[in-house]
């Protein structure tokens, strides 16, 4: 295992980094650049970004538009309480993580995604 977990709403993560060897066992993307929303078939990465945002207690990850200030804030995930060192993100439902193919191999690249588009009523809620 790459990592462990503890607790509970926040759920503390330990990435292990310091004390597991992860030579081919455990891929990490630890910028934006590894990450990006799909949804409905339809990747985003051109319009939308991942960001982390501070509401309340929580911290929430968020696709907002790159360039449409009006468009649709997406609430994929939370943490459900705030703690001191890395937090696991809970997705919201209908959101999983999946990995990005191309001629039927896994690539690197991992795709927060849904198969589902938000209705007006649902993005508002996130504003």
């Amino acid at each position: 295992q790459c990592w462990g977990e503890s607790g509970d709403r926040p759920v503390l993560v330990d990435p292990l980094l310091l004390n597991f060897d992860f030579t081919g066992i455990c891929g990490r993307a630890t910028d934006s650049n590894g990450y990006s929303i799909r949804m409905a078939g339809t990747d985003l990465a051109l319009e939308y970004a991942l960001s982390l945002q501070m509401s309340g207690g929580d911290i929430r990850l968020m696709g907002i538009s790159r360039y449409d200030s009006n468009a649709p804030r997406l609430l994929i995930g939370r943490t459900y309480g705030l703690a001191d060192g890395f937090t696991k993100i809970i997705l919201e439902p209908g959101w999983r993580f999946a990995k990005r193919t191309y001629q039927g191999r896994e690539l690197g690249h991992i795709y927060v995604t849904t198969d589902w588009m938000p209705t007006e009523s649902e993005s508002s809620n996130n504003k």
